[in-house]
């Protein structure tokens, strides 16, 4: 005979969510992909429109992938088999970031300027610890208890 398995409702909502959660992620990294490929394109020459606005990932690194900040982008593969498609594919992703080059000259002026004030910071700071161990004075004492005699009555 034939056995229906049958779902209820909050286990239909949670794989739903799951699904709909690695659907907008897939999108994402789309729109990831193609921003950086128009940003290669743009590099060569070309006029091109660079959509950032496709995304809500995108439109929040407009401004990193614009060349307006020192970006870093880290890649993770697998040593696994199962993996190798995969990993491949970010690795390639990983290539093809690293051949943007951006300017960055307002963000190295804001990196210079937030160096010099967080310099500053750690120099006040050394200082307040400084006077904040000359005032602490710690004593060593041997302290001894004394023994009294109890009077019987």
């Amino acid at each position: 005979g034939e056995e229906e398995s049958k779902m209820d409702w909050n286990e239909y909502y949670f794989k739903r969510e799951r699904l709909q959660e690695a659907i907008n992620i897939n999108k994402g990294l789309l729109a990831l992909k193609t921003c950086i490929r128009k940003l290669h394109q743009r590099q060569a020459g070309e006029r091109v429109h660079i959509p950032y606005q496709d995304n809500k990932l995108t439109h929040l690194l407009s401004g990193v992938l614009g060349g307006k900040a020192r970006t870093s982008i880290v890649v993770c593969g697998s040593p696994s088999a199962m993996d190798a498609v995969e990993t491949l594919n970010t690795l390639r992703f990983g290539e093809a970031c690293r051949a943007i080059v951006t300017t960055g000259s307002k963000a190295d002026a804001s990196a210079r300027a937030v160096a010099v004030l967080v310099a500053d910071l750690d120099k006040q700071i050394a200082a307040a610890e400084a006077a904040y161990k000359a005032s602490e004075k710690w004593v060593r004492e041997k302290v001894t208890k004394k023994r009294e005699k109890f009077e019987e009555r």
